[in-house]
């Protein structure tokens, strides 16, 4: 009868025992990570932002083996509009960025001759969006762009001409491609990597024919979004 007993009190016990240890799970139960839980993390409202950053200017597409990249920069201010689903977004900005390349004066040699050309570009990208961690969140972005050629150099020796007018080397002004980008963003602050690489080459056909490369460039970028 007492091991009855005894076994009875240790139910009665442990069943007191249950609501406080419901209590227990319930608060360190794992976080909702549902589809919609993740999409109120996401960014509902139109951010505006400045990026500035390393860049490398190159050149990409035919005849462009033989050349050397150059250390140029880049700046960009730009908006992001979320669509009703927040993953999806169009992202419209304007971007200064300095591109070129080493190339070579003359036939079989080294790349010897630096052009250094600042263009103005309008990237009109699509974006995806993605949360990452709370307050963080991933966004990729990829579309055309628009550029105009405002000033450039050329550099051989010693020597220095511009690339843009009759009394340089008169290369193209306007230029049009495609570029993507990735974007980590902490609350406001936003790490970029990007690339993006023109369609229309950098100048016309030489004495044999052959095709100018096209402009490109790769990118690192700090930001802020407000």
């Amino acid at each position: 009868m007492k091991k009855i007993a005894h076994f009875l009190s240790l139910a009665a016990l442990l069943m007191t025992g249950l609501p406080m240890q419901a209590q227990i799970f319930d608060r360190v139960a794992p976080p909702d990570h549902s589809e919609e839980v993740i999409k109120k993390n996401l960014p509902t409202e139109v951010q505006a932002y400045l990026r500035v950053g390393p860049a490398m200017g190159l050149y990409g597409g035919e005849n462009s083996r033989g050349t050397d990249p150059i250390f140029s920069y880049m700046a960009e201010m730009g908006v992001n509009i979320p669509f009703n689903d927040p993953t999806w977004g169009f992202q419209p900005a304007l971007r200064l960025v300095m591109k070129g390349a080493k190339v070579p004066y003359d036939v079989g040699d080294k790349p010897n001759l630096t052009i250094h050309q600042q263009y103005v570009e309008v990237p009109l990208y699509f974006s995806g969006t993605f949360a990452a961690k709370e307050k963080s969140f991933l966004r990729m972005a990829m579309g055309p762009f628009i550029a105009y050629g405002i000033s450039g150099n050329a550099k051989y020796r010693g020597v220095e001409v511009s690339t843009f007018g009759a009394d340089g080397l008169a290369m193209r002004r306007f230029d049009m491609g495609v570029g993507y980008e990735f974007t980590y963003q902490y609350q406001h602050f936003q790490l970029t990597l990007g690339m993006d690489t023109g369609f229309i080459p950098a100048l016309g056909k030489d004495d044999d024919g052959n095709r100018f490369p096209t402009n490109g460039s790769i990118y690192l970028n700090v930001g802020y979004a407000f």
